[in-house]
């Protein structure tokens, strides 16, 4: 068969390589390699349940140890992920959501447009709801801690969908197969020689290709990701960097002009 490494296998032989280290921490709450599957498995059953699983599932919310579970329970699921930005109105997320004729909303339920958003899906869209701030998982309890794995047909098989104007312009959408964010995400880990050992503080949205792919790379390599939500306050990023003694800061150009 096609012995092709994909996103989801690279984070299970994480969880199984590393499963005690810290993957995912966000203020004091820090999820583990072996904490994080089964949120991830349990969204994937959340997908399951219904008559056949979506092609696509719209994900909206911001970097939280639950949209990351999300995003890769998605994929555990089968189904191609489409990364929404977080900070649009409801009017253009029903607009991509349409455009990208997505089956299942898994969304924040604390983001301020949700319930506009939610009132305006046609039925045949599955909403399902978690809460980011909860320790607890919203999406249920999981009997198992097994995560499942669906392997696509071939590598050309769509992963991921990002609504992107290259910061400037109308966003259009980039179809990424799972083949394309593999290798993307091996020549990162090789050329910057990520390991284990690393950690970065991450204020980039995951939603934005640069910040999706700061995940992937460092799930993929049994590193520690330290969400800071923003950079309204520079003073305290510089601080988490410091404290949390990070080997990696990744911004755009704007970001270290903040700084």
């Amino acid at each position: 068969g096609d012995q092709m490494t994909t996103l989801p296998h690279n984070l299970l032989e994480s969880v199984a390589r590393w499963p005690a280290a810290c993957a995912i921490q966000q203020g004091s709450a820090r999820r583990s390699y072996a904490e994080l599957a089964p949120k991830a498995d349990a969204f994937a059953r959340r997908l399951r349940t219904g008559a056949r699983v979506p092609e696509r599932v719209a994900l909206l919310g911001d970097s939280s140890a639950n949209y990351v579970a999300a995003w890769y329970g998605a994929w555990f699921a089968g189904s191609a992920v489409v990364a929404l930005n977080a900070a649009a109105r409801a009017d253009d997320l029903i607009g991509w959501m349409t455009h990208a004729e997505v089956g299942a909303l898994i969304a924040d339920a604390a983001h301020p447009e949700i319930q506009q958003v939610v009132a305006a899906l046609p039925p045949s869209i599955s909403v399902h709801l978690y809460d980011s701030r909860d320790e607890t998982n919203a999406v249920g309890v999981v009997t198992s801690a097994s995560a499942p794995v669906v392997v696509p047909a071939s590598s050309e098989c769509l992963a991921l969908m990002l609504y992107t104007s290259g910061s400037t312009g109308h966003p259009k959408a980039v179809m990424l197969s799972h083949g394309a964010l593999a290798a993307n995400t091996a020549a990162i880990i090789s050329y910057l020689q990520l390991s284990e050992r690393d950690s970065s503080v991450c204020v980039l949205p995951f939603y934005y290709s640069y910040g999706s792919s700061v995940l992937h790379t460092h799930l993929a390599s049994g590193a520690r990701l330290v969400i800071e939500p923003n950079l309204v306050f520079p003073h305290r990023v510089v601080e988490t960097v410091s404290r949390e003694r990070a080997t990696g800061f990744a911004g755009v150009a704007s970001s270290f002009s903040l700084l």
